[in-house]
Formats: C-alpha cells, sequence, structure tokens
C-alpha cells in the first residue's frame, strides 16, 4: 500500500503510484512478499510512504542502526547551531545519568564520534 502524503503531512487518500518515480522506488524497495516499510519526507512532510506484512501504518517499525543516521544528524545540526561544541563531551549533556555512567571509555566519547558515526576516540 502506497500512501499520497500531499496535504501538510497529513496522510491521505491512498493511490496507486504511477510513472517513472513510481518505476523507479518500485526497483528499489523490497518485493511486496518481503516485509518492509518506505517514508519519504520532504520539508518536514510525508510525501509518500508504503508498508508490506506484516507492517502497518499504525505498527512501530524498530530501527535498529538507521537511529545512527538521526542522531548524527540531529548531533551536526545541534552543533551548528551553537546548542553544544563537537569537542564536549556526550554525558556532559546528561547529568542525570554522569553517575551511572563509570565506563572510561563512554565518558571521554565525545559529540564528534557520534556525529562521525564513528565511537572509537582518536
Amino acid at each position: 500500500m502506497l500512501r499520497d502524503g500531499r496535504g501538510h503531512g497529513r496522510r491521505s487518500q491512498v493511490v496507486k503510484p504511477t510513472g517513472p518515480w513510481s518505476d523507479q522506488v518500485r526497483g528499489t524497495t523490497v518485493p511486496p512478499r518481503c516485509s518492509g516499510v518506505i517514508m519519504l519526507v520532504r520539508h518536514g512532510h510525508v510525501v509518500a510512504e508504503g508498508w508490506w506484512r506484516p507492517f502497518s501504518a499504525d505498527r512501530p517499525h524498530l530501527l535498529y542502526s538507521l537511529s545512527k543516521s538521526f542522531t548524527s544528524t540531529a548531533a551536526a545540526f545541534a552543533a551548528a547551531e551553537g546548542l553544544v561544541d563537537l569537542d564536549d563531551t556526550v554525558v556532559s549533556h546528561f547529568p542525570e545519568f554522569e553517575a551511572d555512567i563509570t565506563d572510561p571509555g563512554s565518558r571521554s566519547m565525545r559529540i564528534r564520534h557520534i556525529a562521525a558515526e564513528h565511537p572509537e576516540q582518536e
């Protein structure tokens, strides 16, 4: 099932994808006999979404390693906006967990390490 998200991020009617763009999407996504999810967002609005069994629009989907992309993007934006410094330790931004994080490697991890998706310190 593929939905057209025109309407400022609200899900609208189900549409059948047509044209060369939809052929490209079909050619790069998993076949319908496999499970999977696709969502395209532009300017903060869902422009297209699709899913195959056992997933649905209302079922949470585990992202696993994809969360690294979100974390690194958020870290880069926060640094660009002056909210954090790339050389800050990560733990310094979470004082409520500081006493619980005793591993020296974790305590020394810097924002630049997560922004680069490379947790190993130099």
